[in-house]
């Protein structure tokens, strides 16, 4: 018993001695191993986070969610570094801070990258609604053959976002489709495709740097995530060495307890071991739970080791942890999936409804309720389909189909449940919506608004257009007959005119006839002044002249209360311009400043003299005290059908023709307008500082045999060639005249050196044209005098025959005058007596 007293009092005295020993050791392990096991898990699972988190910067197509992913990547780096602090080891801590710096600077390499991306994505859509309405859209179908796949610039747009080589090869192969020549609609069409392509090879070169700061990333990931296992290894080792000292101990104390006492030590061994494993189990679960509940992903040891209590507890747990995470992922998907839905939702330009099928609204969007006129508390969920009806066609609105039909709305709302429908509201104030409805498969309908009031002006105004081209061409191609008239009247008044013996009511008759005549002349340069397309005549004009002559005119088109103030300089110096266009520009500026002045106000017209690009610029201003022009809008003021009068009032082109007609002139036009207090628009040209008459072109011929008498007329009308041979022969002795050009050059063959000049009409019928004739003569016989003359206008010609018209050019009736510069081009003043 004492025996078995003192074994059990050394039994107990070793045991204490043994487990006091490995209370050390396992308060060593405690307070220095697994606060470090604790760093390195905690750094494995950041490190793990930030390479899932990376790639998803790539893949992200909008602004807010980049910002999102970049704040994440933030907090995870401000995490890491958080960890990193605790780390008592300094070399360790210092290699792993150049690590995590030099990871976190790729990571906002790639985000930069990314948002070069989206900025350029962005761009590229900017240009698209920019251009959308633009004329271009028509350029581009000329090209169609070249661009198989896409039929709209809608398309083209959406097709460039991705980039790649086949964008680029598409870009190339419409730049080469484009024409020589370039339209307006052409250069607009060629600058978006250089600015597309660019942008473009922007993106595919900042889709190359991205790839490579993910790999990048991923190589510095992976190698901050084996500097963290050498850190857990080596942590580990300490723990082995530790837990063997602790083994060895315990082997001592039981085989000195084996002695005293082999059964007793058996027993406290076994229960010991037991205690001990349970204990370790215990604490590795507890600190797997803890990392899991902190979001860690690593499988605990456990699960791997033992098959009792301890083990199913830590399975059951991962199991439920790992549907969690599911569960939390699926959530934050379905929540940014929520959010872009809405965001595209709430954003479009067109009004979006759904009904089910029962006809009550389920939802719709701001565009939905703006379009139809009505406010948010007109709707509401679940409002039946007649109400809003009754609502948008309270005031009188019609609907019809797009034939212009008007419709049934109760068969229309039975029939948007079975098949695609299109449908027309037309409101008192001209305002079309147009509606699209497309049935859904589950029953109901989805219903697309758009607003086609805009669309269809502009429709009507690109008729309105094309009746004006037309009329253009009919006005030009009959005024040459009409010319043909007016010459015969005109030159046989003339004629008559010089006649002697006339008495006073004669005269007054022949004057009346002659004034006649001119305003003849006159009516056909307006008539052509209709056409967009119209030819310029430019020639010297007085501006002050020309103001003074349509000064009633300007005065009677304004409103009364309206004071019209002319400040004119007196300048006598011309410049070189188409008379009637630049009063029916004058007209027009005046008509836009009469709108824009409510009740009294003044108009002021104004000439002056300014120095520009070292010459001398003649200025004329229309300016009015009216409502001016927002500033925000000025820029756009000369587009064409830009208009800020309310819609039906204007078409917007009235500016518009006037910036054509001033640039196509050789001049500048500009606007300075102050909201509430008037706007003043110049246009200006270069003052012709000297006049040019019609060169002489008659030489002296080393040919000529004899002296030269006879004038060649060219003249395919019989009536006006009677009446020129009269006319001509005032001067000239010897006029022959010859119906077509091709017996005109068989005699000039033949008599050449009795020609003393040639004067032809330009087109002539059953023969060559007079600019072939003209060329035939002056590559023949250049010196020989030529002149042309035609009703049509010159640069009309010119495009015509494609042909350059130097001098020599007479306009259609002949006058005196242009008789005098035959003969001062034939040098036939010296020769023949009288006085024209």
């Amino acid at each position: 018993m004492i025996t078995a007293c003192v074994m059990s009092f050394a039994l107990v005295l070793v045991a204490w001695i043994g487990l006091n020993k490995t209370d050390r050791i396992i308060t060593q392990i405690e307070s220095e191993s697994l606060p470090d096991i604790r760093v390195a898990l905690r750094l494995a699972e950041g490190v793990a986070q930030l390479t899932a988190l990376a790639p998803n910067v790539s893949l992200t197509n909008q602004p807010s969610l980049l910002n999102q992913l970049q704040i994440r990547l933030q907090q995870r780096f401000d995490k890491l570094f958080e960890i990193v602090k605790i780390i008592s080891d300094d070399e360790f801590k210092t290699k792993l801070l150049q690590q995590l710096n030099g990871i976190q600077k790729s990571s906002l390499q790639l985000i930069s990258v990314e948002q070069q991306n989206l900025f350029l994505s962005e761009k590229l859509l900017s240009r698209r609604y920019q251009l959308k309405f633009s004329a271009f859209k028509n350029e581009l179908k000329r090209f169609s053959s070249n661009i198989p796949a896409l039929q709209e610039i809608d398309y083209l747009i959406d097709f460039l976002i991705d980039p790649g080589a086949y964008q680029n090869d598409l870009i190339v192969n419409i730049l080469n489709g484009l024409p020589e020549q370039k339209t307006q609609n052409s250069k607009e069409l060629l600058a978006f495709l250089n600015f597309a392509k660019e942008n473009i090879s922007a993106r595919v070169n900042n889709d190359k740097r991205k790839r490579f700061l993910l790999v990048s990333m991923r190589v510095q990931s992976e190698s901050l995530s084996n500097f963290v296992n050498v850190f857990a290894n080596s942590i580990q080792d300490k723990v082995v060495t530790q837990q063997q000292q602790a083994h060895r101990l315990i082997k001592q104390v039981f085989w000195g307890m084996l002695v005293m006492m082999v059964l007793l030590i058996l027993t406290v061994v076994i229960n010991y071991g037991r205690n001990l494993r349970v204990l370790n189990d215990l604490t590795t679960v507890t600190d797997d739970m803890v990392r899991l509940s902190n979001g860690g992903m690593r499988e605990g040891a456990v699960s791997k080791k033992n098959q009792d209590e301890v083990g199913e507890l830590f399975e059951a747990y991962l199991i439920f942890q790992e549907y969690t995470l599911q569960i939390q992922q699926v959530g934050n998907d379905l929540e940014q999936q929520k959010l872009l839905l809405e965001t595209i939702f709430n954003s479009m330009n067109d009004g979006l409804s759904v009904f089910s099928a029962d006809n009550r609204l389920l939802t719709w969007n701001k565009n939905y309720i703006n379009l139809l006129g009505l406010t948010e508390r007109d709707i509401y969920p679940q409002m039946p389909l007649e109400d809003i009806i009754r609502l948008i066609s309270r005031a009188g609105e019609e609907f019809k189909d797009i034939n212009g039909h008007f419709i049934d709305i109760h068969q229309w709302t039975i029939k948007r449940h079975t098949s695609s429908q299109f449908v027309e509201r037309h409101d008192q104030a001209g305002r079309i919506i147009e509606f699209r409805s497309q049935p859904m498969t589950n029953g109901g309908f989805i219903t697309l608004i758009q607003d086609l009031t805009y669309r269809r002006e502009t429709e009507l105004q690109l008729q309105q257009a094309i009746k004006m081209e037309v009329l253009g061409k009919l006005t030009g191609g009959v005024s040459h007959d009409f010319n043909n008239f007016l010459t015969t009247i005109l030159g046989n008044l003339q004629l008559l005119e010089l006649q002697p013996g006339l008495n006073d009511r004669q005269r007054k008759y022949l004057n009346r006839a002659l004034k006649a005549t001119e305003k003849g002349t006159e009516l056909i340069k307006k008539l052509l002044a209709f056409s967009h397309n119209r030819f310029l005549e430019p020639e010297l004009v007085i501006l002050d002249e020309s103001i003074k002559d349509i000064a009633d005119l300007l005065q009677y088109s304004v409103s009364d209360g309206i004071q019209f103030i002319f400040d004119l300089g007196n300048i006598d110096k011309p410049v070189k311009i188409d008379r009637i266009q630049f009063q029916n520009a004058l007209l027009n500026l005046t008509l836009n400043a009469n709108a824009a002045i409510s009740g009294k106000g003044s108009i002021k017209i104004s000439t002056r003299i300014i120095r520009k690009k070292n010459t001398h610029w003649l200025r004329i201003s229309v300016a009015d005290n009216g409502k001016g022009i927002p500033y925000e809008i000025q820029h756009r003021v000369f587009e064409a059908f830009f208009t800020t009068k309310e819609i039906g009032a204007g078409t917007g082109l009235g500016l518009s023709s006037v910036h054509g007609y001033v640039q196509r002139s050789g001049g500048e036009i500009g606007i300075k307008s102050k909201p509430h207090e008037g706007t003043t628009v110049w246009m200006e040209w270069p003052v012709e500082e000297q006049s040019f008459p019609i060169s002489k072109i008659g030489s002296t011929r080393t040919e000529a045999k004899a002296e030269p008498s006879v004038l060649l007329l060219v003249e395919d009308d019989l009536q006006v060639a009677e009446t020129m041979k009269d006319f001509l022969a005032i001067r000239f002795p010897d006029v022959k005249h010859f119906p077509s050009a091709d017996k005109a050059w068989r005699w000039i063959l033949k008599n050449n050196q009795k020609i003393i000049g040639i004067l032809s009409d330009v087109h002539l019928i059953n023969s060559i044209s007079g600019i072939e004739l003209r060329d035939k003569v002056q590559y023949r016989y250049p010196e020989l005098p030529y002149f042309l003359y035609s009703g049509m206008a010159k640069e009309a010609i010119e495009k015509q025959f494609d042909c350059k018209i130097e001098c020599n050019f007479i306009n259609k009736p002949v006058t005196y005058k242009d008789i005098a510069n035959i003969i001062i081009g034939t040098n036939a003043d010296n020769d023949v007596k009288g006085e024209v």
